[in-house]
């Protein structure tokens, strides 16, 4: 029996800020990846974001970062399940699809279809700032050491 044609990267059970942490890491089509970040046992909200270079979309000045760093890169988010204005989901996406665009070395052009199914965090309109940035950090370093 041949290989699947896609890569796929399992973690199961892994534990981010002590909660059960199911994440599915799959590249596929060249530049794109497909991730799942489920406490939940299901599949929970998907978005789609990709990178693009935004002096293609404007012929502007590129913005310049205090450290004078060109920051000519900007995200696009699409949501395709779940609520289309939950903030927390949209910056979980925008911190990963980093994550992912580094770990790849492929920057510009990365894709990265999201799906986050949280208990609390990104799925509860009150849950505590700090804590939300833990389970981030936890989500992205599990995710990094996937896709290397």
């Amino acid at each position: 029996m041949a290989d699947f044609p896609i890569a796929t990267k399992h973690v199961s059970q892994f534990e981010v800020c002590g909660v059960a942490t199911d994440i599915v890491c799959t590249k596929y089509a060249g530049n794109r990846v497909f991730v799942v970040v489920s406490q939940c046992g299901n599949i929970g909200g998907t978005v789609i974001l990709a990178t693009h270079d935004r002096s293609e979309r404007r012929q502007a000045e590129p913005d310049v970062s205090e450290g004078g760093k060109d920051e000519t890169v900007n995200a696009n988010i699409k949501t395709l399940l779940g609520s289309r204005n939950d903030p927390l989901v949209h910056v979980y996406g925008t911190h990963l699809l980093g994550v992912v665009s580094q770990a790849t070395g492929r920057g510009v052009g990365t894709e990265l279809l999201l799906s986050l199914a949280l208990k609390g965090g990104a799925n509860d309109a009150d849950a505590d700032f700090e804590e939300s940035g833990r389970v981030l950090r936890g989500i992205a370093d599990a995710v990094a050491g996937l896709l290397v």
